[in-house]
């Protein structure tokens, strides 16, 4: 976890509003796990009534379309192998989960949902299970070994952060 990243602060900030128990996770210091160097994930969470998340935020702005907003939901392969390699280290009491930190620039729209406001940004924060995100995957791009969903998919399969702790 970077605090120097506004994604991850909003979002450890948006976890503290909500006195969700969660583990902020330090990248200086990266795991070797099975002699591999294995990127690490963002957050622990404790959630009251589901599996608790190992948590890999992915920072995005997102953009107004013509019918609400667009919401980028791709990935680097190397996330999505390291939290599959995780979800197995911590074992069925874990999921993997990516969660998608939203920033929406555009305060024409706000109106359309809650947001959660931190230091003047507007944020929504969306739960994809690594388990429900892995059987779409496609390469996104082979250059930047990047990976994606359909957005259709990621519009079903993605939850509301707030409605997991609800």
């Amino acid at each position: 976890m970077r605090r120097s990243n506004h994604y991850e602060a909003a979002f450890e900030q948006f976890l503290r509003d909500k006195a969700l128990p969660y583990v902020a996770v330090d990248e200086a210091k990266r795991a070797i796990f099975s002699e591999i160097e294995l990127k690490s994930f963002d957050f622990i969470a404790y959630l009251p009534t589901k599996r608790n998340l190992l948590i890999d935020i992915k920072g995005r702005k997102a953009k107004p379309a013509k019918q609400g907003w667009s919401y980028d939901c791709w990935i680097s392969q190397a996330d999505l192998d390291a939290l599959m390699t995780w979800q197995q280290v911590f074992g069925r009491d874990f999921a993997g989960g990516l969660v998608f930190a939203y920033w929406l620039a555009d305060f024409n729209h706000l109106e359309l949902f809650d947001t959660y406001q931190f230091r003047n940004r507007h944020y929504r924060f969306f739960a994809v299970y690594l388990d429900d995100y892995r059987p779409y995957v496609r390469t996104r791009s082979s250059r930047w070994k990047t990976v994606t969903i359909p957005r259709n998919i990621f519009n079903t399969i993605a939850i509301d952060f707030s409605k997991l702790i609800d």
